[in-house]
């Protein structure tokens, strides 16, 4: 490390992703990352029982585009965090000052650009569904909204990833369960009392209430972390630090863009039975494997630290409590899941998907698996990894599969999705090992 680590390490929590031990540490940060996860899912899931069948249609058109714009904000993040948490393994205080800022710049960069695609994006996204005019209608008006408070989503978003790359877990965690608390109640307001509003615009506003709360928290988080991400003349980024981020969080934009859309192309292929399904199926997926996410989330700057500051074993061993961790849970949820299909479905109205559910369900443990590789391979640079593999897992095989299996019953195309699951990490395990195995410790590059 070099003299400039002392900042770092006067911060105390930037220190501890280097020397505190492996369990307690993944523990203590990845339980608070899971409930900052699972307060956004529990969000999202209650306003989707707010608006029930009344506009689910219009919410399931929507989804796409929001998820698409959330899919940069969280790329940016992940991006930000990794080279963030690699820098800070390496003692360079300098690079981890710059690393902070440049992803406050490339929040607002991607923030009102997007902001203005949502928009455009809301009269013509929502009229290519087989949908009413007044479902069309209640969509467009939902995304106007959504896209309008984005720049703030985009920018909480990245803060807190960075604060969780330096080590700080609670105050994000307390700072999202914060906004969901606060789109829940007004969601209660909303649609408990006769307003005029559309459904949808309800769900948006209590939406636009619970964005503003959480980037409260996040602005107050980051003055007192011990790298900021604020601009300074002293830390301006440079292209080094800028290409340091993108390399993880371009692929990762990708990624998370071609997943937003592969519900509405899958819609495109099978017919309008499949987004209501899949709708459903995803947002019992997300909830059910939110404690995995969060132990990505909060894994990541662990072992990107590791590698950062050279320690091989230290990195693998972290990778394999928090891997073990993950299949523990992902096996317990999949089980619960198979018992609970049939209420589960009747919550969303959608009882006759209970085969096709269940075929699904049995995807939740390579799934977590995946997901572990996946924060290795962003931990350490390679972000390109990270996409094929996520890419093969989903679109990459399950687009083709649901064109070439259209002609036949429908589980026979979820079935697929789920056989993807376990051919993915069949392919990349090899991949990831060979990587490790490869990869140039101590110096921060993939």
């Amino acid at each position: 490390m070099n003299g400039s680590s002392e900042s770092l390490k006067n911060g105390g929590r930037t220190e501890k992703l280097l020397n505190e031990k492996p369990g307690r540490l993944i523990l203590s940060m990845g339980i608070p990352s899971m409930f900052q996860m699972l307060s956004g899912a529990v969000g999202a899931l209650a306003g989707s029982f707010f608006i029930a069948a009344d506009g689910i249609g219009a919410l399931s058109a929507a989804f796409p585009v929001q998820a698409l714009l959330t899919a940069f904000a969280i790329a940016v993040g992940i991006g930000s965090g990794s080279a963030l948490s690699r820098a800070i393994g390496r003692g360079d205080t300098d690079g981890a000052r710059r690393t902070a800022s440049a992803g406050t710049v490339m929040a607002l960069a991607i923030g009102l650009p997007l902001a203005g695609v949502g928009a455009a994006a809301a009269f013509f996204v929502p009229g290519a569904f087989d949908l009413s005019d007044a479902d069309v209608d209640s969509a467009k008006i939902y995304l106007l909204i959504v896209s309008a408070v984005f720049p703030v989503t985009a920018v909480h978003t990245v803060y807190n990833r960075l604060a969780v790359s330096e080590g700080v877990t609670v105050p994000p965690m307390l700072a999202a369960i914060s906004g969901a608390a606060v789109t829940i109640c007004v969601d209660l307001i909303l649609f408990s009392v006769e307003n005029g509003l559309p459904p949808t615009a309800r769900l948006a506003a209590a939406d636009v209430a619970g964005q503003t709360v959480t980037l409260t928290g996040a602005l107050i988080i980051a003055k007192r972390l011990p790298v900021k991400p604020f601009l300074s003349k002293s830390v301006l980024p440079d292209k080094k630090v800028y290409a340091e981020i993108l390399k993880v969080a371009l692929p990762s934009a990708i990624q998370n863009g071609v997943d937003a859309l592969f519900t509405t192309i899958l819609n495109f292929i099978l017919g309008g039975g499949a987004i209501a399904f899949y709708g459903t199926f995803y947002k019992v997926r997300q909830q059910a494997l939110t404690p995995v996410y969060g132990l990505n989330q909060g894994t990541v700057p662990i072992l990107g630290a590791a590698f950062g500051g050279g320690k091989r074993s230290r990195f693998k061993k972290v990778f394999l409590i928090a891997s073990a961790i993950a299949l523990g849970v992902a096996v317990s949820v999949a089980v619960a899941a198979e018992f609970a299909a049939e209420p589960l479905l009747r919550l969303f109205e959608a009882e006759d998907g209970k085969t096709a559910f269940r075929i699904m369900v049995t995807g939740f443990v390579p799934s977590a698996a995946a997901l572990m590789l996946s924060a290795a391979f962003v931990a350490t640079g390679h972000g390109g990894k990270a996409l094929a593999l996520n890419l093969t897992r989903g679109a990459g095989i399950g687009i083709p599969a649901a064109i070439l299996l259209r002609a036949l019953p429908i589980n026979y195309t979820w079935f697929a999705l789920t056989a993807a699951e376990f051919l993915a990490l069949a392919v990349f395990v090899p991949i990831a090992v060979v990587s490790y195995k490869k990869s140039p410790f101590g110096t921060g590059k993939g």
